[in-house]
C-alpha cells in the first residue's frame, strides 16, 4: 500500500493581466496545453477571447431568441383570436384585427418569454436544475 500524500494537490490557478492581448495569448497556451476547464472574466469585451478559451455554448442566444419571438407571435395570435374568432365586438367601428392595438402586450410578452428562457437556460447550464428527460427521473437539485 502507498501512504497518502500529505502535499495538496493542484486545484486551480488564477492570474491577472495588464492587457487584453495578455490574457488572449495566455488563454491559447493554456488550451494548447490541453486543459478544458478554463474561463477568463474582464471588465470590458476582449473580442476572441470566447475561442480562446472553448466556450462553445452557442445554443443558449438561439434558444433566447426563439422563445422571444415565440413569445411575441403567441401575444399577437391570442389578442388575435379573442377579437376577431373567439369574442369579436365592434367598437368604434375600428376593424377587428387592428394590429397597432396589438403592438405592446405582444412585445411584453416577447419580453417575458425571452427572459424566463434566459433564465431557465442559464439554471440548466449551471446545473441548479437538471430537466427530467436528462437526469432520467423527476427534476433534481444537484448539490
Amino acid at each position: 500500500m502507498q501512504a497518502a500524500s500529505t502535499q495538496p494537490s493542484l486545484y486551480g490557478l488564477m492570474a491577472e493581466f495588464k492587457e487584453p492581448e495578455q490574457i488572449l495569448r495566455a488563454a491559447n497556451s493554456v488550451r494548447e496545453a490541453g486543459y478544458k476547464r478554463i474561463d477568463a472574466y474582464t471588465p470590458f469585451p476582449v473580442h476572441g477571447l470566447d475561442e480562446a478559451v472553448g466556450a462553445d455554448d452557442i445554443w443558449v442566444p438561439w434558444v433566447i431568441f426563439l422563445s422571444g419571438l415565440g413569445g411575441g407571435l403567441f401575444g399577437y395570435w391570442l389578442q388575435w383570436w379573442i377579437n376577431v374568432v373567439d369574442y369579436p365586438m365592434n367598437v368604434g367601428g375600428r376593424p377587428q384585427a387592428s394590429w397597432p392595438t396589438f403592438i405592446v402586450p405582444s412585445y411584453e410578452l416577447t419580453i417575458l418569454f425571452a427572459s424566463l428562457a434566459a433564465a431557465i437556460g442559464m439554471m440548466v447550464i449551471q446545473k441548479l436544475v437538471v430537466p427530467s428527460w436528462a437526469a432520467g427521473g423527476p427534476s433534481t437539485v444537484s448539490r
